[in-house]
């Protein structure tokens, strides 16, 4: 259940906060572009260092300079990423593609022009895209990403090793996607599996389990579990930690305003408000991870699951990652399904339900080269 409950807080309270800063165009987290840096109000500001070498990356990209040659160069100029690493082809890729550089805030599928401030003109930012997708279709013939939605849940039922995507091929030469035991290599005689053969049959379990019944268990079950967060834990005693400190410094400010002042006086008043501030943000922190919603609105966020549309990757992943804690496939085509919530039918106790779903495809696998 503690699963589920970080999940509802990520998309009711955390992507709210970051909607609110996206509003305002602040920097809300994450890994920050080269060649900005974040002032006090969290805007983006120019790094002028850093800004240098990003106008001449695209100058060298626009000039036919290859990827490979422009990370040497930079590596040799001793210039590190924002991360403090060398330059690769996927550091320098993050710079090109990225429409920052034009002045754009990005959010989402939220675009804000003029939101930062722009470092790279239209002209050579549209010379370099040019330049991308030249390259990008003279490398066409490479295989594009496939998603595997069980990827990280999926475990062999023979020796629990845990199961991989991997593209396959028939006789006549036709594409085809499976899972594969990681534990083959091994010697586990663990039979691969079609990957929509699995899918499917899995999507379907999670929605035909999500009745009402169980999504009303759900939601009350979280409500209780983050009213009883928000009414005890860490926040109580930051809060009395944060009184007392107050009253510390309120004594020591009179005793200075007394004309008691020494600079040993002056200096700890001097500490007693850091930690204040300090204390300050960390209750910030604390009350940032409390869900500020009632029952209902909990009780519609999971719902909402019943009425996506599953012919969308990102919903079927999404479905996968909220409720699956793990799946066990067996060779008598069967695969056992721990979900991260508890049966509110009384089928079972404890903070998983398990449950059998019949999966039919089992068969071998010929690996793409």
């Amino acid at each position: 259940m503690k699963v589920l409950r970080n999940i509802i807080v990520w998309n009711l309270v955390i992507k709210r906060g970051i909607s609110v800063s996206a509003s305002k165009n602040q920097f809300f987290g994450g890994a920050l572009p080269f060649g900005y840096d974040i002032d006090e109000n969290k805007k983006y500001v120019v790094n002028e260092t850093e800004t240098v070498f990003v106008r001449e990356i695209y100058e060298l990209y626009a000039g036919v300079n290859t990827e490979a040659g422009i990370c040497r160069y930079m590596n040799e100029q001793q210039v590190k990423t924002k991360k403090g690493k060398a330059w690769n082809k996927s550091s320098l890729k993050r710079i090109l593609c990225n429409r920052r550089y034009l002045g754009y805030y990005l959010y989402q599928d939220m675009e804000t022009k003029s939101g930062i401030p722009q470092i790279i003109d239209e002209d050579l930012f549209e010379q370099v895209k040019q330049q991308l997708d030249r390259n990008k279709k003279a490398r066409s013939s490479r295989k594009a990403d496939e998603v595997y939605i069980l990827t990280t849940k999926l475990f062999c039922g023979l020796c629990e090793s845990s199961m991989f995507g991997i593209c396959g091929t028939s006789h006549t030469g036709e594409k085809h996607y499976y899972y594969k035991c990681s534990g083959a290599r091994k010697g586990c005689k663990k039979k691969s599996i079609q990957r929509d053969l699995l899918d499917d049959p899995i999507i379907e379990d999670i929605l035909k389990f999500l009745d009402d019944d169980v999504i009303d268990g759900v939601a009350k079950a979280l409500y209780e579990m983050l009213q009883e967060e928000n009414e005890s834990g860490n926040i109580l005693r930051l809060e009395k930690l944060l009184e007392e400190n107050k009253k510390a410094a309120d004594n020591l400010l009179t005793a200075v305003m007394s004309g008691k002042g020494t600079d040993l006086l002056l200096e700890k008043l001097q500490q007693v408000q850091n930690e204040q501030k300090d204390i300050q943000e960390q209750i910030l922190i604390e009350k940032s991870g409390l869900l500020d919603a009632d029952l209902p609105e909990i009780r519609k966020y999971v719902k909402r699951f019943k009425h996506l549309d599953y012919t969308e990757e990102k919903n079927r992943q999404d479905l996968v990652e909220t409720f699956v804690n793990k799946i066990w496939l067996y060779d008598d085509r069967k695969a056992k399904v721990r979900y991260n919530i508890t049966d509110f039918r009384g089928h079972n106790v404890g903070s998983f339900y398990g449950r059998m779903v019949e999966v039919t495809g089992i068969e071998p696998v010929t690996l793409c080269l």
